[in-house]
């Protein structure tokens, strides 16, 4: 079960995905995971935990999507 922190978390990174307009599945493309893969998609509901190499990704996509610089605490914590 997902506690109070980790569902603030998951809802800032699908804010933020949302606002630079890019949809879960181009996300997973972004990150090179394999097409009509579920492993983005669990992972941003919580059922797995994001790697640092994963979010240091995520990081760029978002950043460079939005026109600027974001951090990780910006998307991955509270």
């Amino acid at each position: 079960m997902k506690n109070k922190n980790q569902k603030k978390t998951l809802w800032n990174l699908k804010k933020l995905r949302e606002e630079a307009g890019i949809k879960q599945y181009e996300m997973v493309e972004m990150l090179g995971y394999s097409k009509g893969s579920t492993y983005y998609c669990k992972k941003e509901k919580g059922l797995f935990q994001f790697k640092l190499n994963e979010m240091i990704k995520i990081k760029e996509i978002l950043s460079e999507a939005l026109g600027r610089e974001l951090t990780l605490d910006e998307i991955f914590c509270e």
